[in-house]
């Protein structure tokens, strides 16, 4: 019986899972975040069905991209304090008061992870 059930919990787990990058699963909740998070910050609502094919193909790139990030840069990932520095600048280019950001991305119910994820990326390309 333990088997069986820990079987239906994996099979449950799996279609949850939208693509694997090296045996790296994103998951149908970071899929859902990102794409609701890029559409935030474009101010994308109803999009036609054409649009929303080019969202999630935009968002499961980008995943994807984030993860193999990720996975290269290994333990050389960004501090918090890196972060938040990122977001600063961010702010300090969108004249914004210190903030204000993180305000703005949790008004429109954005998934800050998902941001902070997205923000840790960028650092690390350019290092």
């Amino acid at each position: 019986m333990v088997i069986i059930f820990n079987l239906s919990i994996a099979q449950a787990e799996l279609s949850n899972i939208v693509a694997l990058v090296n045996d790296e699963p994103i998951t149908l909740h970071e899929f859902r975040a990102r794409k609701h998070m890029i559409m935030a910050l474009n101010d994308i609502n109803n999009p036609t069905q054409q649009k929303d094919k080019q969202l999630d193909k935009i968002t499961i790139q980008s995943l994807i991209e984030e993860s193999l990030l990720y996975q290269n840069a290994k333990d050389k990932h960004p501090s918090d304090s890196e972060l938040n520095e990122a977001i600063d600048n961010i702010e300090q280019r969108n004249k914004m008061p210190k903030g204000h950001l993180i305000q703005f991305l949790a008004s429109k119910s954005v998934d800050i992870n998902s941001f902070k994820s997205q923000i840790g990326a960028e650092i690390i390309k350019m290092n």
